[in-house]
């Protein structure tokens, strides 16, 4: 991951319940969290993650396919946290 993405820190914005359903899921190493809010190309308002990419995780993909996912997800949030112009 590039040092200007920084990933989220998903124990600062979790609860301890929403911690657990994302670990019986599978998804808490993901970029999800667990507050979805998807615009018309199926991008996630919250976190960065495309429809697809989130049912993909939940496969157990590879180690490479996640990297890939979360520095496409932190490019999308960066994206969208930058000012409009």
């Amino acid at each position: 991951m590039s040092k200007n993405l920084m990933p989220i820190n998903k124990d600062s914005i979790l609860t301890e319940v929403e911690k657990a359903r994302q670990i019986a899921k599978g998804t808490y190493d993901s970029p999800c969290l667990s507050v979805c809010n998807y615009n018309d190309n199926g991008q996630c308002q919250t976190c960065g993650m495309l429809q697809s990419e989130k049912k993909h995780w939940k496969t157990n993909p590879p180690e490479e396919d996640k990297e890939r996912i979360r520095q496409n997800a932190a490019h999308r949030r960066e994206e969208m946290e930058a000012p409009q112009k």
